[in-house]
């Protein structure tokens, strides 16, 4: 990885250097602060008024305005998307009281009592017998994709296959979509996934305003009119230290090591140039000078085969949690794939994107309230981009400034 580095960008040191700023180590941002600080004073306010002795009345009143309060509290909640827009940071302020480790274990009971729940309630209300396609490759290479200019359906993994499942489908946007199941045990589990050609798309990486560092957090208004979709980005800094480069602005340094001894596996790492993307080991040649990065765990696809080997997809979460995970790749052309779904573990995950012809692949962020997907067009009359397709979308995500780093498409101009 590090020879990449240096090969592509012979001193990353020399890239604003200077703007380079301490991570922080504390990941609760002021929603989050705001969030716990007015749950204790909730709480405590509720205790005094019932141990004091005053008139009956007055702490009716007090349990009429506490109400009312909770009421508008949650008509606001739902109203500007609920968990989709504030759960992450109400993970993070619990873990930031019970501490870390305890979170991580909480996390994986919740997670695995909610797996075998699905699934119970699958069982229970479906009858239909779910088989796997007689094939000893879903590694990928059951077809190639170098030089196409549009996606190639392929074959679902499960029969029987649900209708358009594996089938390409363009959407208004001019990207493309379709999805696929990848585990027979959770025929309920999906993949979804968003082809975008390399010749009419560009990808861009937006550092947030806290993660992984102090950055910009917001699509500058001259980009709108381009804007085609906006995702996900990776795990928080305090979540494995992965580097973040903004149009050559270094937010948080690269690993430039292998960290064999956690993964087995060099970083996995998406790089974007001025007119290409791909992701390492898969360089072009000749390699384009690139000027943005992102990385965040290890490969999920490596030459149009899943790594199943690796088990530590999540960080301390195992790769075989099952709950919402994200990922974005590139098949052989360099063509841009992102791809998210529920009830996935890391190895079904990497799965399905190698049979839907993702050639290199990372694992983005995961976990209800991470995960997001907006496209969108742009109203010449309000001069604003709407959203005209989503998935775990909340009103202005990824259009107002953001705590949290995240990917963005932007349609190329014809030349």
């Amino acid at each position: 990885m590090s020879t990449l580095a240096h090969q592509l960008i012979p001193s990353l040191s020399s890239i604003d250097s200077d703007s380079r700023i301490k991570k922080r180590n504390n990941s609760a941002n002021g929603i989050s602060k705001l969030i716990t600080t007015v749950s204790k004073l909730t709480i405590g306010f509720c205790l005094y008024v019932y141990h004091k002795k005053i008139s009956i009345w007055v702490k009716i009143i007090t349990v009429i305005m506490t109400f009312s309060s909770l009421s508008a509290g949650i008509i606001y909640w739902n109203k500007t998307g609920g968990w989709e827009h504030y759960g992450a940071d109400i993970s993070e302020s619990v873990r930031t009281v019970i501490g870390a480790d305890n979170m991580d274990v909480a996390e994986k009971y919740i997670f695995k009592y909610k797996d075998k729940y699905n699934r119970l309630v699958y069982l229970l209300s479906s009858e239909e017998e779910i088989l796997v396609r007689q094939t000893d490759d879903f590694s990928g290479k059951q077809f190639k994709t170098k030089g196409i200019t549009k996606p190639i359906n392929f074959k679902s993994i499960l029969i029987p296959e649900k209708p358009n499942e594996g089938q390409w489908i363009q959407k208004p946007g001019g990207y493309w979509y379709t999805f696929l199941r990848p585990d027979v045990k959770r025929p309920y589990a999906e993949v979804y996934f968003y082809w975008f050609g390399r010749k009419d798309f560009h990808l861009n990486i937006m550092c947030g305003t806290g993660e992984p560092a102090r950055g910009p957090g917001r699509i500058s208004f001259e980009k709108m009119p381009d804007l085609a979709a906006a995702f996900s980005g990776g795990f928080r800094y305090q979540h494995g230290g992965y580097g973040l480069v903004q149009e050559g602005k270094v937010y948080a340094n690269p690993i430039l090591t292998p960290r064999s001894k956690i993964f087995g596996n060099d970083i996995g790492t998406i790089y974007m140039s001025d007119d290409s993307v791909w992701v390492a080991p898969h360089v072009p040649d000749p390699a384009p000078r690139w000027h943005s990065m992102r990385q965040n765990l290890t490969l999920l696809v490596r030459d149009g085969k899943p790594e199943l080997a690796n088990l530590k997809w999540g960080w301390t979460v195992a790769g075989s949690v099952y709950t919402r995970r994200s990922a974005v790749g590139v098949d052989q052309s360099g063509n841009i794939i992102y791809a998210l779904g529920d009830n996935l573990s890391g190895q079904t995950l990497a799965i399905a994107l190698a049979t839907g012809g993702v050639w290199n692949a990372i694992h983005l962020d995961m976990n209800p309230g991470n995960v997001h997907f907006g496209a969108f067009a742009w109203d010449k009359e309000e001069k604003k981009p709407v959203v005209i397709d989503k998935f775990n979308y909340y009103p202005g995500c990824y259009l107002n400034t953001s705590g949290r780093d995240f990917f963005y498409v932007t349609r190329k101009k014809s030349k």
